[in-house]
């Protein structure tokens, strides 16, 4: 990932309640003055979640997206996805693809860049529909190639689908199927508990421990992701 300027995201964990929380305070205070120092950078560039919104724009290999590093969530392009959304652009050749979720756009992006014959994105805020757009169009993506739209329309189908398992609430291997052309995938992903919903008549890869970044080796589980081909 590359911008012009830098910016750090400080995220800790919450502390048990073993730990007396104004220590946990005082270490917060110092781990954020100690940073800028150490880096040799702006104190107002270090950021923590929940704090004022910095929107800020990354490039992350040839793409460049919009993301808001103080979220409390939702930054727009989280770190350890990043092989995931590589796989995503290699798979994209030629497919119709389908994000079921907006993702800040970031998806169907890496789905046009690597050659999708259209992508269509769904969610129903039309606030992350706006960003998403954004984001499109910031990579030159744009037109009737690439829909953003609230809702799926009936009877289309898809030859590559990303989806968080939390999208697929309500949804089962029949509906599932309904959306995938034949030979179609599903890239599923979830955080680190989530398990794999059942999905009888599609084949199901454990794509997990492939898809975990060299720098988050430490935290094997900070994601789970599948491939499920009908």
């Amino acid at each position: 990932m590359e911008t012009d300027e830098r910016f750090v995201r400080v995220e800790e964990r919450p502390a048990p309640a073993s730990i007396d929380p104004d220590r946990a305070a005082r270490r917060l205070a110092d781990a954020l003055a100690i940073v800028p120092a150490v880096l040799d950078m702006d104190r107002s560039h270090v950021v923590t979640p929940g704090g004022d919104a910095r929107i800020v724009h990354v490039r992350e290999g040839s793409l460049t997206f919009e993301i808001n590093p103080a979220a409390r969530q939702d930054t727009g392009l989280p770190l350890d996805l990043r092989p995931i959304r590589e796989m995503l652009g290699e798979m994209a050749a030629g497919k119709r693809f389908l994000s079921l979720g907006s993702y800040a756009g970031v998806p169907a992006a890496y789905a046009a860049a690597g050659g999708a014959a259209s992508t269509t994105t769904i969610d129903g805020a039309s606030s992350y529909l706006d960003w998403a757009e954004r984001n499109l169009k910031a990579n030159g993506f744009a037109g009737k190639r690439h829909r953003l739209e609230r809702s799926l329309r009936q009877g289309t189908t898809f030859d590559l689908v990303y989806a968080d398992v939390s999208a697929l609430a309500g949804l089962d291997a029949a509906d599932l199927a309904t959306l995938l052309a034949p030979n179609g995938t599903v890239i599923l992903v979830g955080g680190p508990h989530a398990t794999m919903p059942d999905m009888p008549g599609l084949s199901v890869e454990d794509a997990t421990a492939r898809t975990i970044p060299h720098d988050f080796e430490r935290t094997p589980k900070i994601h789970r992701c599948w491939l499920l081909r009908r």
